[in-house]
């Protein structure tokens, strides 16, 4: 080991130096529930005394800080800036974990937001394999650096690569453990935007409203709402933040059948807004640690299955009173997620 090389940590924590950076790797003035997770992690770890940086893959003086980020972040610097040094620490996404490959001394960590999102971008980069190399193979050959380099590395590559992983889900612990990661893995996970949490909800203003987001889930939501003769439906779509809030404060319920790649975050949204929650059994929502609510609001997602569904939403609209208490205990946990988010943030690291 060389004499400033951070030694190994007795505590299993990530071990920093007093100048050590992190550096938190996300696409330039890009708005999603992952990449503003990304911008609240550097913020809270810089309000414990950690330098942390936003490592922006593609900013220009145009696009950088998303205005809707500035309140967490108001500086950054480019890939290129990253100094690889054993001293720092660079977190990656999943869906950026080719960048792996870019570095050689500096301390390697994946944040798992997204395991679909990951397993999507791979069937990406296997199937470029069998694709027929054209008299050169030059095409095929770009295409391929840009998987390597801007997308996804193998699992096998991974485990070699990196040396500690961020999980934001059950389902994404899980999905590590059946690929044979169970070392170095840290609990990360996030919490809901604060305006959801403001305030109370007043139960009597609630009406016969049934949200849902047309991102996901589309083909069966439409089944669904076929099958839902007298029952209105609300997308959820060309929203700002503050409409999408305002109209779940008035749903009584929202349903999600579409993937469940992470910790979603709409289904917390709207049961903190008071809207009882119906969803599948795909991805995180299989389990009760990342969507806890009772299993009669869980189902497969079937044909067969479309009539007790839409039993169930008309349930919870007739009889809201009686149901949506069933949703408290979901409600509770989502309003302590902050604390700790702050925790876990701290909690990974130990500095000298």
């Amino acid at each position: 080991m060389k004499a400033d090389e951070p030694k190994a940590s007795k505590t299993g924590r990530i071990h920093l130096k007093p100048d050590s950076v992190v550096y938190v790797v996300c696409p330039a003035d890009f708005k999603t529930g992952g990449t503003e997770l990304l911008h609240q992690y550097v913020f809270c770890a810089k309000q414990h005394g950690f330098d942390c940086r936003m490592a922006y893959i593609d900013p220009t003086p145009e696009k950088n800080i998303n205005p809707a980020f500035r309140k967490y972040v108001d500086s950054y610097c480019a890939l290129s800036d990253i100094i690889d040094d054993e001293r720092n620490v660079v977190i990656l996404p999943e869906t950026y974990t080719g960048l792996l490959f870019r570095f050689e001394k500096v301390r390697r960590i994946i944040w798992w937001e997204s395991v679909d999102n990951y397993m999507k971008e791979a069937s990406i980069g296997f199937n470029l394999k069998r694709l027929p190399d054209n008299p050169k193979g030059h095409f095929k050959n770009i295409v391929k650096i840009g998987i390597r380099y801007y997308h996804v590395a193998s699992m096998r590559k991974i485990k070699k690569l990196a040396d500690w992983h961020f999980v934001q889900s059950r389902y994404a612990k899980d999905f590590l453990e059946s690929r044979g990661i169970t070392k170095n893995v840290f609990f990360v996970g996030d919490y809901i935007n604060e305006s959801y949490l403001e305030g109370e909800i007043d139960y009597s203003q609630k009406e016969d409203l049934v949200c849902f987001n047309p991102a996901k889930g589309k083909r069966f939501t439409s089944k669904l709402i076929r099958r839902s003769e007298g029952i209105t439906y609300v997308p959820l779509v060309g929203m700002s933040n503050e409409e999408v809030r305002d109209t779940l404060r008035k749903a009584k319920v929202y349903i999600d059948f579409g993937n469940h790649p992470g910790k979603d975050r709409f289904p917390r949204e709207a049961a903190s807004m008071g809207c009882c929650v119906i969803t599948n059994k795909k991805g995180s929502a299989l389990n009760d640690e990342d969507v806890h609510i009772d299993a009669q609001f869980k189902f497969d997602q079937k044909r067969k299955n479309i009539p007790a569904i839409v039993g169930t939403i008309k349930r919870c609209i007739a009889s809201y009173d009686k149901v949506i208490p069933l949703f408290e205990e979901y409600r509770s946990r989502i309003r302590k997620e902050k604390s700790e988010f702050e925790a876990d943030v701290r909690n990974c690291y130990e500095k000298d």
